[in-house]
């Protein structure tokens, strides 16, 4: 869910550069069914208010990945996501590397 969170949180911040974040938001919303706007919502809010504690969590997500020697690459990018949200830079902070 931190992924999916990081990617919606992502969606709607670059379209928010062009006017479109509510337009981006309901179409999210929709794919995810009945529940989505609400889903939406919460993730949206949640990332930020919470990204400190969701970026410890996925450390540890990381670290059990390691033990069972699974590549983790998606794990590494919503971790690296996260902690900068949580140093309160806006997500379109996190460029390609």
């Amino acid at each position: 869910m931190k992924g999916l969170a990081a990617t919606i949180l992502e969606a709607v911040t670059a379209a928010s550069t062009v006017g479109a974040a509510d337009w981006v938001t309901d179409q999210i919303a929709a794919e995810l069914g009945p529940g989505g706007p609400a889903l939406v919502q919460r993730l949206l809010e949640g990332t930020r208010r919470h990204a400190v504690r969701r970026e410890e969590e996925m450390l540890e997500v990381r670290s059990y990945l390691d033990a069972l020697g699974s590549a983790h690459p998606m794990t590494d990018a919503t971790i690296e996501w996260l902690r900068t949200v949580a140093a309160g830079a806006p997500p379109s902070a996190i460029q390609n590397r």
